[in-house]
């Protein structure tokens, strides 16, 4: 009985140091602000409910690159797309990120 519990433990620490440990992206940042916002005109969604979410800039070792938007799914009803934006800090330019908000209901 006193045996089960370390290879229990040891069987438990495998699993935990086998599990891929993702570092999170370093955020986006520019000494340059980023061009001015392209326009797009996406015309109506391919598939019902999706919704358009837009393109931004992203920095690169050669300048900035526009990423085009496109459209999603949103993950659960209910919820919009507040979307993200470059904003000067100390600076610097950081692009924060966009992300889905609980719709609020008007009384």
């Amino acid at each position: 009985m006193p045996l089960r519990i370390p290879l229990l433990a040891s069987l438990l620490l495998a699993g935990c140091s086998a599990l891929r440990r993702e570092e999170p992206p370093a955020p986006l940042s520019s000494d340059v602000p980023p061009p001015a916002e392209r326009a797009e005109f996406p015309g109506p969604p391919p598939e019902p409910g999706q919704i358009w979410v837009g393109g931004h800039w992203a920095p690169t070792e050669l300048g900035w690159e526009w990423k085009g938007g496109e459209f999603v799914t949103p993950p659960r009803t209910g919820v919009l797309w507040v979307p993200g934006c470059w904003m000067e800090h100390e600076g610097r330019w950081v692009w924060t990120v966009g992300e889905w908000t609980e719709e609020r209901k008007t009384p």
